[in-house]
Formats: C-alpha cells, structure tokens, sequence
C-alpha cells in the first residue's frame, strides 16, 4: 500500500475516492454513498479525465466504469498502471455486463476489483475497503 494511502486512511478514516462514469445519476449515486460513508468524493465523466483528476487531486481509489464515451475504462485503467505516478492506485471496475467471465481480463489489466454496476451498496462499500486495506 502507497505512503498516501495510509496517511488518508489513517487520517479520519477519510480516503479520497475519485468516481468516473459518463452518467451523471450514476455519478451521483456512487458519490453520496462514499460520502456518507466519510469519504472525499471527486467525479468525472470520462476515463481520459482521469490523468488531470490524479494530478490535481492524488485519490487513494478510483471508481470506474468501464463504458465511458471517449477513453474507455479498460483503456484508462491500462494508462494508469502504464504509468509510474498513478499504477499504484487501486482501481474498482464496475461493469454493466454480468458476465462474470470478464472479470479475469479485468483483473489482468490492472483492475483491483471488478462489479456489477447493480451492485448493491453494502458490496460497493467493501470493495472500498478492501482495497484501502
């Protein structure tokens, strides 16, 4: 686990979680659970946004889709493990394809955790506490 990580964890039990998904609703779902839950939540609407959140603002996890319109989640998750100043970054995939065959590709491509985006909110909040762990 990066230096960052603890220090955010440790610090309040606060992580700073950027959220990316291209339906704004969605957005805003996941957002006030991870609030609720304590958490500093930044959104975005694109994987090609991710580069400029991570720099600005450092998250301990990133939430993603992996169908977002114009970078792809699968293709913004290979440039942040290609990446030295993001790789570390654990990365929960949430997909609205069921199909439980993909997750070992995502997985293979860098992914943490993958969802279903249906998942239910007690499965969204461990996923982020595991991979804050």
């Amino acid at each position: 686990m990066a230096t960052s990580h603890i220090f955010s964890v440790l610090g309040g039990g606060r992580a700073r979680v950027l959220v990316i998904d291209s339906d704004r609703e969605s957005r805003r779902q996941l957002a006030q659970l991870l609030e609720d839950d304590g958490h500093s939540v930044e959104q975005a609407a694109d994987g090609g946004d991710i580069p400029f959140a991570c720099g600005r603002w450092s998250p301990d996890v990133v939430l993603m889709d992996v169908a977002t319109p114009d970078v792809s989640g699968l293709q913004a998750l290979v440039r942040m493990k290609a990446d030295e100043r993001t790789s570390s970054i654990p990365v929960i995939l949430m997909s609205a394809f069921a199909d439980a065959d993909l997750e070992p590709e995502f997985t293979a491509m860098g992914a943490d955790v993958c969802l279903d985006k249906r998942a239910h909110d007690d499965v969204i909040r461990e996923a982020v506490e595991s991979v804050l762990a």
